[in-house]
């Protein structure tokens, strides 16, 4: 699966606490209903969106991003979000204020960070506290519009509608990924 492939497959199961809106030139709201800067921009507080659960029923709640930003930001676990959080955000600076209210407290101030959990960073979805990363892919569990049907490694993956999206309905019933290990069966799929 190519990059964009993989970030389009991932749209489908998982979120972020904002969408960066190439057509607005702006972050919109998405998981997070609003944040702000304390003043110098060293700690950001994100308040999260009621009434979004996870594909499996669980509401999202503070603790839910809290692991999934300590997870990211942990050099110990090598995440890919390693090179954004860098020197901007660890473990520990990521606290819980209330079930529904987290803040990130910065190394620096850094008057972009909400752009650094948003859909610019691909690796920022939002998974439930205790999601074991390494096994991620073969449950895509997610709060988004999509949830995982069937998967099949190296083969590819479907996705039905998830009734409980808090986004509205979804306008497909289903989609579904085909993968391919080369760019010549790629090219012989496209013709």
């Amino acid at each position: 699966v190519s990059d964009a492939g993989g970030l389009c497959m991932l749209a489908q199961t998982g979120e972020f606490l904002a969408f960066d809106n190439n057509m607005a030139l702006q972050l919109q709201p998405m998981l997070a209903s609003s944040w702000k800067p304390s003043k110098g921009g060293a700690v950001w507080t994100f308040k999260l969106r009621s009434g979004v659960k996870f594909h499996n029923g669980s509401p999202l709640t503070a603790d839910d991003v809290v692991y999934t930003m300590q997870q990211l930001a942990d050099p110990k676990n090598a995440s890919n979000a390693l090179s954004t959080f860098a020197g901007v955000l660890k473990p520990s600076g990521v606290i819980k204020v209330d079930s529904s209210t987290v803040a990130f407290h910065l190394e620096a101030p850094n008057g972009n960070f909400p752009y650094l959990v948003s859909s610019d960073n691909y690796n920022a979805i939002i998974v439930p506290k205790g999601t074991d990363f390494a096994k991620w892919q073969s449950t895509f569990m997610g709060t988004g519009p999509f949830k995982l049907k069937s998967y099949t490694q190296n083969v590819g993956a479907n996705f039905v509608a998830n009734p409980d999206y808090w986004g509205g309905k979804a306008k497909l019933d289903s989609t579904a990924f085909t993968f391919y290990t080369s760019q010549q069966q790629q090219i012989l799929a496209l013709q």
